[in-house]
């Protein structure tokens, strides 16, 4: 399996701006989880280029629980890396 995500950069953009959206809104951490878990097990995922977006997302973000939000992911997702 190659380690490049077979999704086009765009939609792989999309996908993370709703995850955003969802943060924004307030949504709970755990069904974020839930959602994550569920595409997870769908497809293979390419967690550097996750980890990296997430990292690019961090610097866009001004919310002090947003990014707090999104660093716990950032950091989970490092933890799968390993």
């Amino acid at each position: 399996m190659s380690e490049f995500s077979q999704d086009s950069a765009f939609k792989q953009a999309v996908n993370i701006a709703g995850q955003m959206k969802a943060i924004e809104a307030n949504e709970d951490l755990d069904a974020i989880i839930k959602k994550a878990e569920r595409i997870s097990s769908a497809m293979e995922l390419d967690l550097n280029s996750f980890y990296d977006s997430l990292n690019v997302a961090l610097d866009m973000i001004d919310n002090p629980e947003a990014r707090r939000v999104i660093e716990d992911l950032r950091d989970e997702v490092y933890r799968c890396m390993r």
